[in-house]
């Protein structure tokens, strides 16, 4: 059943996150990054054992690396909720692959471009007041919507749901029920996808391999709830390839 999330988390200082020494949310100590997923938009996606809804303030953070400039399903939830990434060509100019969320037909379009083949970090805040503003590399890109309905986040890579599946590398997925805008430039951490537990705890969170050793189809929820694992659908690969 999906995961209503509505109490506040505090927000950090923000405090660069570092690459070893911290505990992780599942308990230890905190794994440098060093595994992402490849998915290879086909066939592959990955599914929460239970949807994440937000029906406040919440951020979603997550680094990508395209393989191709093209449409790709990255986040999806019931309700025709959606994080994805579209190509855009005007006048026969390319001007790259751009993250678009859309809520219930509310749309909100970052305008920096990301890369084929380069890593970027990108986190989606809605905040108190139901206003919804994307970050790319720690700074805010595009303007602002405002949606007050509940968003939902179920799949990645969302095959099936889309006719266009994500090609390319994801990598440390982070959920917060709380407006993380204050931390957006210590989560990007200048390009280095760190321990977020240095900056503020996220409800969930998914290394992407590091913590399973980069075998098998279930990716630990390593949050400070602790309860909502990630599975891999059809064969999505992981790979050594991360943000740096």
């Amino acid at each position: 059943m999906p995961l209503g999330l509505g109490a506040s988390l505090g927000i950090g200082g923000g405090r660069a996150a570092t690459s070893s020494g911290a505990p992780s949310g599942g308990g230890g100590a905190f794994v440098p990054n060093g595994k992402s997923v490849l998915f290879d938009g086909t066939n592959d996606y990955a599914t929460f054992d239970s949807e994440i809804v937000f029906s406040g303030a919440y951020t979603v953070s997550f680094w990508l690396k395209p393989g191709a400039q093209n449409w790709g399903t990255l986040l999806y939830g019931t309700g025709a909720d959606y994080v994805d990434l579209y190509s855009t060509t005007s006048g026969g100019t390319s001007y790259g692959n751009k993250i678009n969320l859309r809520n219930m037909g509310v749309i909100t379009t970052a305008t920096d471009s990301v890369p084929v083949g380069v890593w970027r970090n990108v986190l989606v805040i809605r905040d108190s007041s139901n206003v919804v503003r994307i970050y790319v590399q720690g700074s805010q890109s595009g303007g602002t919507s405002t949606f007050s309905g509940d968003s939902h986040f179920g799949k990645v890579g969302a095959y099936g749901i889309s006719s266009s599946p994500f090609f390319g590398h994801i990598d440390e997925i982070a959920f917060w029920d709380s407006d993380q805008t204050s931390n957006a430039a210590a989560i990007y951490n200048s390009g280095v996808a760190g321990d977020l537990n240095d900056v503020s705890s996220p409800l969930h969170w998914y290394r992407m391999g590091d913590i399973n050793g980069g075998s098998g189809d279930e990716i630990e929820d390593v949050g400070t709830a602790a309860n909502n694992p990630l599975t891999l659908i059809n064969g999505p690969t992981y790979s050594t390839d991360v943000p740096s």
